[in-house]
């Protein structure tokens, strides 16, 4: 049996892994489907304050150059006597030329008077909101906008209950997944950009994508009038942006982005704010678990100890409703399946049926093949159903397999 078994394996072409790791990655894939929609997006946050200029242009370069050394040295974009300090002082009263005529250059315009304000009464950090505001305007002013939001934001102090802050942890993965995208993308000739900075092709991509894969609501106000964006680079057309969403589903890191969350939870302690991460995590797992201890470390009953396991079926209570952890997946001793309150995890046999129509395909294409491996028909069914659970879709639309679908 462990003979036909492998020649089966070699005939589809096919690396097969323990059954284990299919159901896993078949479980990341359906997330990843999920994370990467429009279903779960970051939305766009309230207008900013009225902030008025209440700051000379000499007060303005005073607060850079007492909390960023070395600031009268920034260079935009590494050009000569282009000094990034006055851009900074001119966005101060003006905001960013960029974005004049926009819905968002008021906003950005308070967000960055805030900014500078916050510096100027040595707030909590300013330092550091200001080297990322300063180094941001040695870039383009696409980049600019982009800072002066995050930054603004949490200054403003802008919070999200626990699932509105993990939806932004898995947005930040969606943006590392989508300049992959980009960069792929001009590598293969399919998109030219000789100024060499990809920021702008990247806002051509969000604004094509933002609304299919579910990028931050205001990554895609902000891409869209992106003026570079619109006149360098070609909307994608409706095939190309499904193929192109596809692709970029495909570099979404699940495990980085359950790895971030883990680390970000377990560093819970005496010291984690109210409105963190971390401590939000708590609360959730109070009302969702049914052993509420079951995330602490088993020696002191302090800390917080989780892995990449739990950490998934956590996502998928969050974003699908329930876990869908089989039977025998465990965590300190306690089927996962049963520790969430809500959790319906999928069966074996609802696996199997999903993937009843590939396994008609799948056998077609083995044809005479199977009498030849010498497998019982029930046995081969099994397997191909295994394999097909672990294949998207798409890889059978795209093929001449289609026709049965």
């Amino acid at each position: 049996q462990a003979s036909s078994e492998l020649k089966l394996r070699t005939s589809l072409g096919f690396q097969m892994a323990p059954r284990q790791d299919f159901l896993v990655a078949q479980r990341h894939q359906k997330l990843v489907e999920k994370l990467l929609s429009s279903s779960v997006r970051v939305p766009a946050p309230q207008e900013a304050k009225p902030e008025t200029a209440r700051l000379t242009a000499q007060e303005v370069r005073d607060v850079f150059t007492r909390h960023v050394p070395g600031v009268e040295k920034f260079l935009f974009r590494g050009q000569a006597g282009q000094f990034s300090l006055k851009f900074l002082q001119v966005a101060y009263r003006d905001g960013l030329r960029a974005f004049q005529g926009t819905e968002l250059h008021n906003h950005l315009l308070q967000l960055f008077r805030l900014i500078v304000h916050y510096g100027h009464e040595n707030g909590q950090g300013a330092a550091l909101h200001l080297r990322e505001l300063a180094e941001a305007f040695m870039e383009c002013q696409a980049v600019q906008a982009r800072v002066i939001e995050r930054v603004g934001y949490q200054i403003r102090g802008v919070s999200c209950d626990f699932r509105g802050l993990v939806t932004c942890l898995v947005d930040e993965y969606k943006t590392w997944s989508l300049r992959l995208l980009a960069a792929e993308r001009l590598a293969q000739g399919l998109a030219r950009d000789e100024d060499q900075n990809p920021t702008h092709y990247e806002n051509r991509l969000t604004a094509d994508l933002g609304d299919l894969l579910g990028f931050s609501e205001a990554d895609v106000r902000r891409a869209k009038l992106d003026e570079h964006a619109r006149s360098r680079f070609q909307v994608l057309k409706s095939r190309n942006s499904t193929g192109a969403a596809a692709r970029c589903r495909e570099l979404f890191d699940m495990e980085a982005v359950l790895g971030a969350f883990v680390a970000e939870v377990n560093s819970f302690s005496e010291s984690s704010p109210p409105e963190g991460l971390a401590r939000l995590f708590l609360s959730w797992a109070s009302e969702n678990l049914e052993e509420k201890h079951v995330v602490f470390d088993e020696e002191t009953f302090t800390h917080v100890q989780i892995d990449r396991t739990f950490a998934l079926s956590v996502f998928e209570v969050l974003f699908t409703g329930a876990s869908a952890a089989p039977e025998d997946e465990s965590f300190r001793g306690l089927a996962i399946s049963r520790l969430f309150a809500t959790s319906k995890p999928e069966t074996e046999a609802e696996l199997m049926a999903g993937s009843a129509e590939k396994v008609l395909i799948l056998q077609e294409l083995v044809g005479e093949e199977r009498t030849v491996l010498g497998l019982p028909d029930t046995l081969l069914r099994n397997l191909m159903a295994v394999i097909c659970s672990f294949i998207p879709s798409e890889l059978f639309l795209s093929t001449g397999c289609g026709r049965r679908l």
